[in-house]
């Protein structure tokens, strides 16, 4: 699971947000590259986070954003845990996970 390439995040909760999540190995410990997609009709305002799960069980928020209608919103979160140390990576709203990627 070294390899930088954009895999898509699985719903944990259906909802109209699709993205897709690239991580990359860094010296200082792990870049992860976000595209989010909304399809549907478009509710403004809501606020969105990138939480990192350690394989302790430990979560890290990484970022948070809002999406924006009609395009990609690409976001860009770091953590110092190294690739190997990241369990999963999860998008949430408010609390509460939507979507997650396995890592």
């Amino acid at each position: 699971h070294n390899s930088s390439q954009a895999q898509a995040m699985t719903p944990v909760l259906a909802s109209p947000v699709h993205a897709t999540a690239t991580l990359t190995q860094l010296s200082w410990g792990t870049q992860i590259e976000l595209a989010c997609t909304y399809s549907g009709e478009y509710p403004a305002g809501y606020s969105y986070s990138v939480v990192v799960v350690d394989r302790h069980g430990g979560s890290h928020e990484a970022g948070s954003w809002k999406l924006t209608p009609e395009r990609v919103t690409r976001v860009t979160a770091d953590t110092a845990l190294s690739r190997d140390q990241i369990a999963k990576v999860e998008i949430t709203l408010g609390s509460t996970p939507i979507l997650q990627l396995t890592a």
